[in-house]
Parts: C-alpha cells; sequence; structure tokens
C-alpha cells in the first residue's frame, strides 16, 4: 500500500470509530434518559399510592388518639376516687369510669402500599433519601404502638379478672353503645371497690402503659405527618 492511501486509510478508520462511540454513547445516554424518565413515573405512581394511604391512615389514627387520650383521662380520673377513706361517687359516674379499664382503642392502618413498596425493593426508586428512609421505619414505630397496646392488653385481662367479683361490669355495657341489655341486678359495694389496694395498684399500672400507647399513638401520627409533607415536596418537583 502507497504511504498516501495508508495515511488516509488510518484517518478514515479512526474517524470511523469515533463515530461507532459517539453512536454508543448517545444511544447509552437516551436509554439512561428514558430508563431515568420511566423510574421518575413510576416514582410519582408510588409516591400518590402512598400519599392516599397513609392519608387516609391519619385520620384513622387521628381518631385513634382522641380515644386513648379519652381512655387515659377517665382512667386517671377513676384512680382519683380510690383511697381507704373514698370520696363520695354516683352510680352513673363510677360506671362510666370503670368503663374505661376494659376500653382498649386500636390503631389498625392499611399496609398494602407501604408493605409492596419495602418488600418488592422499589423504595429504592424513591430519589429523597430522608423519605426513603422514613418508609422503611414504618415497620418500626408500628411495632413499638402494638408493643405498647399489648401491654394495654394484658392490663385490661389482669384488672377485669381482679374485679370480676366485686363489680358487675355489666353495667358499663350501655359505655359500648350496647343500650338494648338490661343492667345488672347484682349488688356490689363501691365503698369496698374503691378502697381496695389491689385494684389501686393494678390500676395504677393500667394508667402507665395507657399513657404509653398514648405517646406512641401520637409519635406514629407525627411520623406520618412528615411522611405526608415529604412526599407532597417530592410530587411538587
Amino acid at each position: 500500500m502507497e504511504t498516501g492511501k495508508t495515511t488516509r486509510y488510518f484517518k478514515y478508520a479512526i474517524g470511523e470509530i469515533i463515530l461507532v462511540v459517539i453512536g454508543i454513547l448517545i444511544a447509552l445516554q437516551i436509554n439512561n434518559w428514558n430508563v431515568n424518565r420511566m423510574n421518575t413515573k413510576e416514582e410519582n405512581t408510588m409516591l400518590l399510592a402512598l400519599k392516599k394511604e397513609i392519608s387516609e391512615n391519619q385520620l384513622l389514627l387521628k381518631n385513634e388518639v382522641e380515644r386513648h387520650t379519652k381512655a387515659f383521662n377517665l382512667l386517671s380520673e377513676l384512680t382519683s376516687y380510690i383511697s381507704p377513706q373514698p370520696k363520695e361517687i354516683n352510680d352513673v359516674k363510677l360506671d362510666s369510669l370503670i368503663f374505661a379499664v376494659g376500653w382498649l382503642p386500636r390503631y389498625s392502618p392499611n399496609e398494602g402500599v407501604i408493605n409492596s413498596l419495602i418488600s418488592s425493593g422499589k423504595i429504592s426508586l424513591i430519589k429523597n433519601d430522608g423519605l426513603s428512609s422514613k418508609i422503611s421505619s414504618w415497620n418500626s414505630l408500628l411495632d413499638e404502638y402494638n408493643t405498647t397496646y399489648k401491654w394495654t392488653e394484658r392490663d385490661v385481662f389482669e384488672l377485669l379478672a381482679y374485679i370480676k367479683d366485686k363489680y358487675p361490669f355489666r353495667r358499663t355495657l350501655k359505655n359500648f353503645d350496647i343500650e338494648t341489655v338490661r343492667n345488672s341486678e347484682f349488688k356490689f359495694s363501691k365503698e369496698d371497690l374503691l378502697s381496695d389496694l389491689g385494684f389501686e395498684s393494678l390500676l395504677a399500672n393500667r394508667i402507665i402503659d395507657a399513657q404509653d400507647v398514648l405517646n406512641s399513638s401520637e409519635k406514629m401520627y407525627s411520623f406520618q405527618k412528615e411522611i405526608l409533607e415529604l412526599i407532597e415536596k417530592e410530587l411538587e418537583n
């Protein structure tokens, strides 16, 4: 091959290689752009579904926080009547306070979307690290709430077993919206019940755990609120 032709051949070959490389890079860039666009679209779809689920859960939890608060306040008021020489309390008032002993409000959220995100690994599509971190913490925070709920459940069983022969719990059914059931005909002594040290001790433990489950529910409410705020910011971008 002549020297001039050889030089032109190599220049042509190098040019072809450069064009191929550029073509590959452009193709990769287009592919990456398409992948990112699809991922962004899927992320938005997930965030909208997650927003809907947690918004509905937040409404449920708002009601339960109010119910936990009411139960705690009733229990605290009940313990104020217990002493070696209990002060006077009318039957209707006592029934409404004893009702709180067996009242167990519980938050049972919908978890379909959030559990799907976590189990499928699609949580990695969420670009906001703070948001994905909070979503990953969902189960641990819910487990904390459920644990405190189980403590209160245990307390209820212990208390009801303790007072079953000291107070006719049937008297509280009207507070559970069971109006058709007639009241108990068994007699009991309010003074004996409200001057009972064992009742006071078990009730004190019930109040401690009622406070814990209330705190846990409020913590969960704040947590969900933060998630919703982060989702809203992501959807606005």
